[in-house]
């Protein structure tokens, strides 16, 4: 015939030794709602069930499940529980929460705000630069056309005085520095704007 049991939930006074505890009777607490209750028959396991609701805080403590029968019984214990958080501490946690994640808020709004002025200056700067290009190239020029002038004046240096000869060729050197000059400018000011363009 199918075994029966009887089983309590009790919980042990925190305010009692561990001699007096192998002894002492605990406090039943908890409730055995009638609709969670199986009977044990032959064609299926029973089933006790005891609910305890502790309130907002429960105290720690030791807790005790006895479990009485008349003869030999199989059965099995299983305890589940949900936890609660005080409402002090969610608050306080989300509190916390809260102002780490304005802290970041307003870290990446500095940091957006710091890139956005360095696109606006890289922007400016790549428009004085496509200036200063446009400039060192028109200088070079300048430079590669009055080369070339005066070494056409040089072709009819049978027409020349030894001081117009010697005033060219001074020409020539000067306006070859300024073109080296020139192309040495053209020659930084590009690889500055490649590295500035985005």
């Amino acid at each position: 015939s199918p075994g029966r049991i009887s089983a309590s939930f009790g919980r042990i006074a925190n305010d009692k030794s561990a001699k007096e505890m192998e002894w002492i009777r605990p406090e039943p607490i908890g409730l055995a709602p009638h609709s969670l209750q199986v009977i044990n028959t032959p064609k299926s396991m029973g089933r006790l069930v005891i609910v305890f609701d502790p309130g907002a805080i429960i105290d720690p403590g030791l807790f005790e499940i006895v479990v009485n029968a008349k003869s030999n019984s199989t059965y099995s214990i299983n305890v589940t529980a949900t936890v609660c958080h005080c409402v002090k501490n969610v608050i306080q946690g989300d509190l916390s929460n809260f102002f780490a994640r304005r802290a970041l808020i307003k870290k990446f709004s500095d940091e957006t705000s710091m890139l956005w002025t360095s696109m606006r200056i890289a922007e400016r700067k790549i428009g004085v630069l496509e200036g200063l290009i446009t400039e060192a190239e028109m200088e070079s020029n300048r430079c590669e056309a009055d080369i070339e002038d005066c070494d056409n004046q040089l072709d009819d240096k049978d027409e020349l005085s030894d001081k117009e000869f010697d005033e060219i060729h001074q020409d020539i050197k000067i306006l070859e520095m300024e073109f080296a000059h020139w192309c040495r400018l053209h020659s930084l000011r590009t690889q500055e704007y490649e590295d500035t363009k985005p």
